[in-house]
């Protein structure tokens, strides 16, 4: 997560390996196309209750 977060400027962490695992499939099944970002594809959902947080380079926390 350092090495991502040093190279990206920032990570997003999830609360654990089971909700991120939810929140992939749930997003490749009704995910909606964002743009391209940084070269990627981005494609976002929004869920009820939080699923983790954005991390940045400056220690912020936002919540996903």
């Amino acid at each position: 997560m350092q090495k991502l977060l040093q190279q990206e400027g920032s990570v997003h962490k999830f609360n654990d390996r089971a909700t991120m695992e939810s929140v992939a499939q749930a997003i490749i099944a009704n995910g909606e196309f964002i743009g391209v970002i940084r070269g990627h594809e981005r494609y976002g959902l929004y869920f009820p209750d939080p699923i983790g947080y954005r991390l940045d380079s400056n220690n912020s926390r936002i919540p996903l």
